[in-house]
């Protein structure tokens, strides 16, 4: 091998070195316990309506950890909760994205759907909640019936949505 070929190939194995490595690269490293307290100081805000307040809380515990489902579905709740449902529905993407067993994020994002008239799709979130967590499967069933029957009742001209509370 000549020595210019040599160069470039130690070069080369260099760069893939330093870009992969987490240390050396612009990778932010994961503090999952600074983002699960953050998410729950969030929860507690959003459950005393102080909206904004959760949100920022979600957004700090996303930067802690960019993998932390939860704090996106929290953030997708507040969001919702404001009335941003389209900004609501892209953090419940983002949760099940990375966690695609959390139950509570399709829930979430069935109940959003729902509350913007997107009766089908929020069917097929909320069915996908009752089969990953057996345990609510009974209740989310009938919230999935109770949809079924108000898309029937606006059919025939009377209007309405089901409101349960977000989990």
């Amino acid at each position: 091998m000549t020595r210019t070929r040599q160069t470039v190939c130690c070069a080369l194995l260099l760069s893939a070195m330093v870009f992969a490595s987490p240390v050396l690269s612009n990778a932010a490293p994961k503090d999952t316990k600074k983002a699960e307290a953050l998410y729950k100081q969030g929860a507690k805000l959003g459950m005393n309506m102080k909206l904004a307040e959760a949100v920022g809380m979600f957004q700090k515990a996303t930067e802690a950890d960019p993998t932390y489902a939860p704090a996106y579905n929290g953030w997708g709740l507040a969001l919702s909760n404001m009335g941003k449902e389209p900004a609501a529905i892209e953090k419940y993407k983002k949760a099940v994205e990375l966690d695609p067993k959390l139950a509570k994020a399709y829930y979430n994002w069935g109940l959003t759907l729902n509350k913007i008239g997107k009766d089908k799709e929020a069917v097929e979130k909320l069915r996908t909640a009752a089969r990953l967590d057996p345990t609510r499967s009974g209740e989310i069933n009938d919230l999935v019936v109770k949809i079924q029957n108000q898309v029937k009742l606006q059919r025939k001209g009377k209007t309405g949505t089901v409101s349960p509370h977000h989990k």
